[in-house]
């Protein structure tokens, strides 16, 4: 299987879960505060902490299972979709990859000696979509962790004893901005010498002509 396909075949999975936990936290903190209002305004009983844990753990279920649904429903209706598209976007790929193939020999060329002064510029800009992007995946995954703790899947579920440490928390947004701005600056490295290999190989084929 192509690299590619693991990498789409990944996010698709990791935005169920996303959805999945954006919806069960909802639900949960919904769920569990208008029960927490009802139970003051009609009088509270021994075990009100247990009833509105029992009303947060219904939320979490209810409505995370509907955004669970809801994002199934997209991709299967993406796939349905898709072979009407598929055409379409298979004769741009061609196109793309045709302009591609042509530009390598003398404007691929041009542009790789025309930026080589500016290189610390673009990777730093790089380096910077990447970390942001990798700053993006840290916030989302903290999200999902918080709403775990909102859910009857977490040993204590009760969000009024349950915190996320916040160390851990700087060095997962941290981490994943650092993996995020490697991948990026590595990603274009490779496809440069890739471009500078298949430069160098043209040219020397013309040399022995």
């Amino acid at each position: 299987m192509p690299f590619w396909w693991i990498i789409h075949y990944f996010f698709r999975i990791y935005g169920v879960i996303l959805a999945t936990a954006v919806g069960g936290l909802t639900g949960a903190y919904v769920f569990a505060k208008t029960s927490e209002i009802f139970y003051r305004i009609l009088g509270g009983t021994a075990d009100r902490t247990d009833s509105i844990t029992w009303w947060q753990y219904c939320g979490w279920i209810l409505v995370g299972g509907v955004f669970l649904s809801m994002r199934i429903y997209q991709i299967r209706n993406e796939r349905v979709s898709l072979p009407r598209k598929a055409g379409h976007l298979l004769v741009n790929l061609k196109e793309k990859h045709v302009e591609r193939e042509d530009e390598v020999p003398v404007e691929r060329n041009e542009k790789i000696h025309a930026k080589q002064d500016d290189d610390f510029i673009q990777y730093c800009t790089i380096a910077f979509l990447g970390g942001f992007l990798g700053f993006l995946m840290g916030v989302s995954l903290l999200l999902i962790w918080y709403s775990l703790t909102w859910s009857p899947f977490y040993p204590t579920s009760d969000p009024d004893t349950t915190s996320i440490n916040l160390t851990v928390a700087l060095y997962l947004l941290g981490i994943s901005a650092v993996f995020g701005a490697v991948v990026y600056v590595v990603s274009n490295v490779i496809e440069e010498m890739d471009m500078k290999k298949r430069l160098k190989s043209y040219q020397e084929e013309h040399e022995n002509l």
